[in-house]
């Protein structure tokens, strides 16, 4: 229960509308934003390395290629792991992504 007796089911949410993407590198916000059919949102965070498309003919060609772009990063490049993100389209493809990580 809150104050006067209101209880949480008697909140209403209101959707609050982001204007500016202040966390995400510029690189990656606009590379996210290609894929985007929301509205315009400012890109104010920091300059960093351009974004790396990876191209397969399958959808495993292409997790695996994604795999091993991180192996090779992390391991000949000395990228740290927090440095690195894979954006994916759904929940469907980052399972098939976690499956493939897997030893």
């Amino acid at each position: 229960d809150l104050e006067g007796g209101k209880r949480c089911s008697d909140l209403q949410l209101m959707p609050i509308r982001l204007f500016r993407n202040l966390r995400n590198a510029k690189s990656i916000h606009s590379a996210a934003a290609l894929h985007d059919e929301g509205p315009e949102i400012i890109a104010e965070g920091p300059d960093e390395l351009a974004v790396n498309w990876i191209e397969a003919d399958t959808t495993e060609g292409l997790i695996t290629a994604a795999y091993q772009e991180i192996r090779r990063l992390v391991y000949q490049q000395d990228v740290a792991t927090g440095e690195i993100a894979v954006l994916l389209p759904n929940a469907a493809w980052v399972e098939r992504f976690l499956i493939r990580a897997q030893p």
